[in-house]
């Protein structure tokens, strides 16, 4: 039997190069999410790495709630979340939108008749087409361009609320050396 490579075969290579991006750029986003709040251990960290893309994407879900219950509970600007945290659901929808489409090729049925074709579980023909793997690689790298970007946000948001009681005591206890008060003084009106 004679193989040939066509531009949907090449296409659907890319976009497996592209998802292989996309899963490690979500590792390190948990990873970094973790890290920023406080709840990084080493076992923790190896199984992040070894997990499998939708385990994956469960942790990462689970750092996003944690990111966000913990932003809301410290004082934002009438109780808003940034942006980047809000751009992250949409970042997450998108990778879901890609695994879906993913796994319904990669899991699909191979039924033999004069030629080989995709079916999935009711039977109905799948087609990889050059147009949709360009549109989900696409998708990967608008959700990878989040990740890399608002996470890192949402990660530095998280360190600097976890830092702010012992900055609190820091900024006393300089304030007791400089001035021998706890507190400044009122501003006179």
């Amino acid at each position: 039997m004679r193989m040939h490579l066509n531009k949907e075969a090449a296409a659907f290579g890319l976009f497996h190069l592209q998802y292989s991006a996309l899963h490690e750029t979500m590792v390190n986003a948990v990873l970094q999410l973790a890290k920023a709040a406080g709840d990084q251990k080493q076992q923790d960290k190896k199984r992040v790495r070894r997990s499998k893309f939708g385990a994956s994407l469960c942790y990462l879900k689970k750092k996003v709630e944690k990111a966000r219950a913990s932003m809301s509970s410290v004082g934002n600007k009438g109780g808003q979340l940034p942006p980047e945290l809000t751009n992250s659901q949409g970042a997450l929808e998108k990778i879901e939108a890609v695994q879906e489409w993913r796994n319904a090729r990669i899991h699909a049925r191979v039924v033999f008749d004069p030629n080989a074709r995709l079916v999935d579980d009711a039977g109905q023909p799948l087609v990889i087409q050059f147009r949709e793997c360009v549109e989900q690689i696409k998708k990967a790298q608008e959700a990878m361009a989040c990740l890399e970007t608002d996470f890192r946000h949402i990660a530095n948001v998280l360190r600097a609320n976890r830092a702010k009681p012992g900055m609190d005591k820091k900024m006393q206890a300089w304030l007791r050396q400089v001035t021998g008060k706890a507190k400044p003084d009122a501003p006179k009106r």
